[in-house]
């Protein structure tokens, strides 16, 4: 149910860093300094359709952050010790679809017409 990479796309500089805290993930932006330690781990997202795009993104089990994306723009995150998995949740009306992501994987928002929501789809 995921798809293609739009050729061309902006590299946006909002890098997500996860940090513990009281056993807690926590989402700041990472500014390119050295990470906490542990392991890092990436996932990237790219806005596929013509209008801009908020969602909200956490390391697994850890507090969400609100993020926008415009029209063809790409952007990274990661997260240091986090084990490599975030969860992404779209809202389009009243209807939300949460999933899992995988570090390492480009994943795209598109309109899924068949739903006539904006969703998720790999596309490597």
């Amino acid at each position: 149910m995921w798809c293609r990479f739009a050729a061309g796309v902006v590299l946006a500089g909002q890098l997500l860093t996860a940090a513990i805290a009281a056993g807690q993930y926590t989402v700041t932006p990472d500014t390119g300094a050295p990470g906490p330690g542990g392991t890092k781990f990436n996932v990237s997202l790219v806005n596929q359709v013509d209008a801009s795009i908020q969602f909200t993104l956490r390391p697994k089990a850890g507090t969400w952050a609100t993020y926008t994306l415009d029209p063809n723009e790409k952007s990274v995150y990661s997260c240091y010790g986090c084990g490599g998995i975030f969860e992404v949740s779209i809202r389009t009306g009243g209807t939300t679809v949460t999933y899992d992501v995988n570090t390492g994987k480009l994943y795209a928002i598109r309109l899924n017409r068949t739903r006539n929501i904006y969703d998720l789809y790999e596309v490597q």
